[in-house]
């Protein structure tokens, strides 16, 4: 599999993505991203999860729990895949008691969990 440079990787994500931060209790990573809702498998359960993916080394150190702000609605991180391609898709939930957690669950209208879409 061919390998997309970081420039350009960065160039796409700078186009049609957003810049982002994701935080943990110690430490900040500023990022762009591209946010969307993928079809997903996790925890054994698949459905349709709101994501952003982002140039792994530019995220090398996010981890599970740690939480990112997309769109003014703040999400937590529950998974994190890294495809091997130079971009690594980070799985989102909404934070509880956030305004992505009161709109039904993944920021896009949808339930937490919405397996019919």
């Amino acid at each position: 599999m061919t390998h997309w440079s970081d420039g350009n990787d960065l160039s796409i994500l700078k186009a049609f993505g957003q810049q982002v931060s994701f935080v943990s209790d110690v430490d900040t990573v500023t990022a762009y991203g591209l946010y969307e809702r993928q079809f997903v498998e996790y925890a054994g359960v698949e459905g349709y999860k709101p994501t952003i993916s982002c140039r792994t080394s530019d995220v090398a150190d996010v981890v599970r729990s740690w939480t990112v702000e997309i769109d003014s609605l703040d999400y937590t991180v529950v998974g994190k895949q890294d495809g091997g391609t130079g971009l690594t898709v980070f799985i989102l939930e909404p934070s509880a008691g956030s305004a992505a957690d009161s709109d039904g669950g993944d920021g896009f209208g949808g339930s937490k969990w919405d397996l019919d879409s």
